[in-house]
């Protein structure tokens, strides 16, 4: 593997007691990088904690800062939990924007993620689970955080393709709503709940 994903134990007695050296020492013997994630065992009960951790052991040990003005054109979707489902229908919507998306961390590669640093901007998909990581990749990268409203509905998506299409000085937003609304057209009407 590219890399291993080391979680410390929260028993109390052990709880992340030198894990550090011992990563240390293995380096030596794998070719695979060894991410530590620095968990604070029981001590909190919100599970976004843990979202943040995770965001930043990614930065810390993934993410490859990019050279000045070394920035690409496609832009960092960061999602944690949605379902693959959802996710294509806002890949669907980028692509007949003709916007390269980068998938982040969620069913995204090592190099998705060390390459994050490149992009232009990056949206999150959920901010109470990403938006950490978008704001320490502006902060210490440049790469800015696009905080828009997620395409839902045809009101939304039409905001949404304004945002995305002003922001990237994508030509005629007009003509990429139309697109929207095509995309859109096999859902809306369905009567899912009838009966």
């Amino acid at each position: 593997p590219r890399a291993v994903f080391i979680v410390g134990t929260p028993v109390v007695a052990i709880n992340n007691d030198d894990v550090s050296s011992i990563i240390l020492e293995l380096e030596e013997e794998v070719s695979a990088k060894l991410i530590w994630i620095d968990t604070d065992g029981f001590k909190t009960k919100a599970a976004i904690n843990g979202y943040d951790i995770v965001a930043h052991a990614l930065l810390k040990y993934v993410v490859e800062p990019a050279n000045k003005g070394e920035k690409d054109s496609f832009v960092n979707l960061i999602s944690f939990s949605e379902k693959e489902q959802d996710l294509k229908r806002i890949t669907d919507l980028l692509a007949a924007l003709n916007l390269e998306w980068n998938l982040i961390p969620q069913y995204g590669s090592y190099d998705n993620i060390a390459n994050a640093a490149k992009a232009a901007g990056s949206i999150v998909l959920n901010e109470d689970e990403g938006g950490y990581f978008a704001d320490i990749l502006e902060e210490e990268c440049g790469v800015s955080h696009i905080k828009a409203e997620l395409p839902v509905g045809s009101a939304g998506t039409r905001r949404f393709i304004r945002l995305i299409t002003s922001i990237f000085h994508l030509p005629d937003a007009g003509q990429y709503e139309k697109m929207g609304q095509e995309l859109a057209k096999p859902y809306i009407g369905k009567k899912i709940l009838r009966g």
